[in-house]
């Protein structure tokens, strides 16, 4: 370790070591193994490439780290200077930055060949790297081990009593929660969108939903609001840990998605729990009785293509490898499509799961709970109106990178999804409604909105089927909180009754200093969907 040159090795892992820290929570570590071994192999046969050119060990070293730090901080500095100008000019452009670049490699190698000695830089870089390399390993290590704990918790968990629950109708409905990621409200699709949602909101009153039409979510990001749906209680009122002004850390919150009040309910009740892959871990349950993933129901029409994962994209994104997403449209249509590949899966992940509501669940046996958490019209925009998807080439990311090529602008590719979702939801609902053995009970909700800070992150659309026409404990106000309070009451002759609705802003880099946010929605009817 003093005399070998091993520091190029450990400076290749820390790109890779600290992308993964910095997403652990929504990505698993196998999927970057093929990344790891790209960048190793390829920077043993940069040393291998350089020793022989420079006949020394030493030199090939600083050499390789020089050409390593110089292709990895590339993408970075890409990112940091994209939006900005001086005088009207972007100065984010590849045209103005790869000429820079290269000029400070040509200086940097020129530096590297002419030092003396450099055999005792080998201990010292040897060390820095070491340490560098041990901060995103800590995080990582911090992560499994919260992982862990949860795991263990949840295993020592013990079902709780079913108390006054019972079936009070034979035989028992089957529950559809369909949680659309980040859908608005009919107010701020118009006001921000210029999208008039009056059509569709008036066909689920068609089909028998009650639409509430004033209602806003208790909190505005997805770890908090389905925490408090799933568990029918406030987030303070469940810990004291979640009071305003609390840590940062949402760890706390994941064995409230995954085995939640709202879950035990249904499993005492003799319910099977249904899952998707969502693509986001916490609210794929994979425990559940039945567990559906692309790869476990496949739907036709969709192409499957071999492809770089969002991790590698993202990767690419972070380093000159962005020169080459940004020129992918002039690239031949298989090195475009493996670059698509993740949006691709992204959007497969979505369409399986819609066919599987409508061409699987219902023809359950049992009575199932399905739970199905589908990320749109939340970004990234990869469906048309029509459902044509949208290619992209930029790093997978579940926002909407503004860039040169292949993103999409949030005015166009948000409405443009929810026309989409609109469509074919109605689709599913009525499969549901006429495949079911006896009729159903479905939720639809936004777990939360867009947009500006404040009415628009809480406004959301919020919607009920309830069979034999039990909605008199439904109102337009309703916040998810009570959702279930309201049909455990309705359906199983529980006695939660009603907490009061409100709603909480939070940055979220400060997830648990709430803000209270009025409601101020104007209902449907009155509504003026004049020119926003």
């Amino acid at each position: 370790m003093r005399n070998k040159p091993v520091y190029p090795l450990l400076f290749a892992l820390y790109p890779i070591l600290a992308l993964f820290a910095h997403n652990v929570e929504q990505i698993r570590f196998p999927v970057t193994y093929r990344s790891f071994a790209i960048v190793l192999l390829g920077t043993i046969l940069l040393l291998l490439i350089l020793r022989a050119i420079l006949k020394d060990w030493h030199h090939a070293a600083l050499t390789s780290l020089l050409i390593l730090v110089w292709f990895f901080s590339y993408g970075q500095a890409y990112l940091l200077v994209k939006h900005f100008t001086i005088g009207g000019v972007l100065l984010g452009r590849h045209r103005y930055l790869t000429p820079l670049w290269i000029l400070l490699l040509l200086i940097g190698l020129r530096a590297v060949w002419k030092v003396r000695k450099p055999e005792r830089f080998t201990f010292p870089l040897n060390m820095i790297t070491a340490a560098v390399l041990l901060v995103p390993l800590f995080t990582v290590i911090q992560f499994e081990y919260k992982l862990y704990s949860v795991k263990r918790q949840l295993s020592q968990t013990q079902s709780q009593d079913c108390g006054q629950l019972s079936n009070q109708i034979t035989p028992a409905p089957d529950v559809y929660y369909i949680i659309l990621d980040a859908y608005a409200g009919h107010d701020t699709l118009w006001e921000t969108y210029g999208f008039n949602n009056k059509e569709f909101l008036e066909k689920l009153d068609d089909l028998g939903f009650f639409v509430a039409d004033r209602s806003q979510s208790n909190y505005c990001h997805t770890e908090l609001s389905l925490s408090s749906s799933f568990n029918m209680e406030y987030l303070d009122t469940i810990d004291p840990i979640f009071a305003t002004g609390g840590p940062p850390d949402l760890s706390p919150l994941w064995p409230l998605l995954i085995l939640s009040d709202v879950r035990e309910n249904f499993e005492c009740l003799g319910y099977d729990i249904v899952t998707f892959d969502s693509g986001y871990y916490w609210t794929g349950w994979r425990d559940s009785d039945y567990f559906i993933s692309p790869n476990t129901y496949r739907i036709g029409g969709v192409r499957n293509t071999q492809g770089l994962n969002s991790f590698e994209s993202l990767l690419i994104q972070t380093s000159a490898g962005v020169m080459i997403t940004s020129a992918a449209r002039f690239l031949p249509d298989e090195i475009r499509a493996s670059f698509d590949n993740p949006y691709q899966e992204h959007r497969e992940r979505i369409l399986s799961t819609l066919s599987a509501l409508e061409d699987y669940v219902p023809f359950m046996q049992k009575p199932t709970f399905t739970f199905a958490h589908l990320l749109i019209p939340h970004p990234p925009y990869v469906f048309g109106p029509n459902g044509e998807p949208i290619e992209q080439y930029e790093g997978f990311s579940l926002g909407n990178i503004q860039g040169e090529s292949g993103s999409v602008p949030e005015l166009i590719g948000y409405p443009n999804q929810v026309a989409f979702i609109n469509q074919r939801l109605l689709e599913v609902i009525e499969e549901i409604l006429t495949n079911s053995a006896s009729p159903p009970i479905i939720i639809i909700q936004g777990d939360h909105g867009i947009g500006r800070p404040g009415r628009d992150k809480v406004s959301i659309l919020n919607a009920y089927y309830f069979p034999d026409d039990e909605k008199q404990l439904l109102y337009p106000e309703i916040t998810p909180v009570n959702t279930f309070r309201v049909l455990f009451d309705s359906y199983f002759g529980g006695q939660y009754e009603l907490l009061e609705d409100v709603s909480y802003y939070s940055p979220m880099n400060d997830p648990y200093n709430f803000e209270v946010v009025r409601n101020e929605r104007v209902p449907l009817q009155d509504y003026p969907f004049d020119p926003p």
